[in-house]
């Protein structure tokens, strides 16, 4: 572990899925020594390994850490603990680090390699990972958690030559963190899905719902980026128009009594706009206060 900043050190994946095909590149064109690709099934294992040109690639995730002294879980959730108890139990893992990349779980969960006198740490990419393909990591955030000062050296130097935003996460604070991105994101996907049902009730002749509504999703994510969600909000609840909300309900009502798969699309505006109006109610105290204070000024 003394040499395990240079981009000699043996780097391990164990995991050939969907965030490994982003970050195996990243870590790649940063310099550093991706050495085995490990998966259960082989075949997956071997298509990342070849398609980057990684020379080893197995299905022994045991011959796997014999190698390298850096080990990437990759794996999904409700496999880290089993992994990591399996590892324990099978290999000498002393001194070396092992990162798991989980946003929801912490490194409670390879708890059984650092009783085994490993390092740990897990290293949560946010950004999305929707299929096995290579998506450009550079510029995103990434959190780090972990209890140790050379691994936290080893991932706040890895994000800097990868290009990444680097911060600490708590332990306690890390599911949070994950809903968070879940809103942010996940969530996004629900309603463009639910805007999608809405769009096959239209009869007249529209381009494809993504295009149509790319440049309108896309402005508002620049306005928030730039001012926040709060200033950047626009619509007809900020303006007072409750009067066209009214006739969107009325008209989804009207669409749910003769198809009633569009519930959760009529229940989902409905929790939006209570949180919409949420939002605009802080809003008008905000610039009430702000409009006080300037007067008591002048």
């Amino acid at each position: 572990m003394d040499n395990m900043l240079t981009n000699k050190t043996k780097i391990g994946f164990i995991g050939a899925g969907k965030i490994s095909y982003s970050l195996v590149p990243a870590l790649i064109n940063s310099g550093y020594n991706v050495h085995t690709i490990a998966s259960t099934k082989l075949s997956s294992a071997k298509s990342l390994a070849l398609k980057y040109k990684v020379k080893h690639y197995t299905n022994d995730t045991n011959s796997l850490v014999d190698k390298c002294d850096i080990i990437f879980l990759s794996v999904p959730d409700s496999q880290i603990d089993i992994a990591a108890e399996s590892i324990a139990q099978n290999v000498i893992v002393k001194n070396k680090l092992f990162i798991h990349l989980s946003g929801s779980k912490n490194i409670g969960s390879i708890s059984a390699l650092k009783k085994k006198g490993a390092l740990t740490a897990g290293f949560h990419l946010l950004h999305a990972f929707p299929a096995k393909k290579e998506f450009s990591i550079t510029g995103c955030y990434a959190s780090i958690e972990t209890e140790n000062k050379k691994a936290l050296s080893y991932l706040r130097a890895l994000s800097k030559k990868a290009g990444l935003n680097s911060f600490i996460i708590k332990k306690e604070d890390k599911l949070i963190l994950h809903i968070m991105c879940v809103f942010a994101a996940n969530f996004l996907n629900a309603e463009y899905y639910n805007a999608s049902l809405l769009y096959k009730k239209i009869k007249t002749k529209l381009p494809p719902l993504e295009k149509l509504l790319y440049s309108l999703s896309k402005s508002n994510l620049e306005n928030i980026y730039a001012d926040g969600p709060l200033k950047s909000l626009s619509g007809p609840i900020p303006r007072g128009d409750y009067g066209t909300v009214n006739d969107h309900i009325d008209m989804l009502t009207g669409l749910f009594k003769k198809d009633k798969s569009l519930e959760n699309t009529l229940d989902s505006y409905s929790i939006q706009t209570i949180t919409l109006l949420q939002m605009t109610n802080k809003l008008i105290k905000k610039n009430s206060l702000a409009r006080r204070k300037k007067r008591k000024l002048v």
